[in-house]
């Protein structure tokens, strides 16, 4: 019993911001989400994702981009381009993008994100979800 106490006292001691960095990735696998810049400004792109597609719009050119997302770990996935009417395809050379979750706040989350054979060029920014 006096266990049980002492953990419900550590548990309500512990600091919430230090409760919410456990990565909570299962909560970002579907919906609607606004990308972010790396100092979380908003930018005009948005992205709708569901168990095996997601579908990137870019709010100032109008294009629309169709990956296939493959989870691949509990926080790490990678897109592959499926059609769009950008020349991302064209850049990637064919390459999946690789992304993994490296933080979780509430509704958002950081990532990092690199083509599979360039591993050391790597892009970091902010997704928030919007439902």
């Amino acid at each position: 019993m006096a266990s049980y106490v002492f953990l419900y006292l550590l548990m309500m001691l512990t600091p919430a911001d230090e409760q919410e960095t456990k990565l909570k990735c299962a909560d970002f696998k579907t919906g609607k989400f606004k990308q972010l810049d790396e100092n979380k400004n908003e930018i005009p792109y948005s992205m709708e994702r569901n168990d095996s597609l997601q579908v990137e719009y870019d709010e100032k050119t109008k294009a629309t981009t169709t990956l296939q997302v493959v989870w691949t770990g509990e926080c790490t996935y990678y897109l592959k381009y499926l059609e769009g009417q950008d020349n991302r395809n064209e850049e990637a050379d064919g390459q999946n993008l690789m992304v993994e979750i490296i933080e979780t706040k509430k509704n958002m989350y950081k990532y990092a994100a690199w083509f599979e054979n360039s591993e050391s060029i790597k892009v970091y920014g902010w997704v928030k979800k919007l439902d």
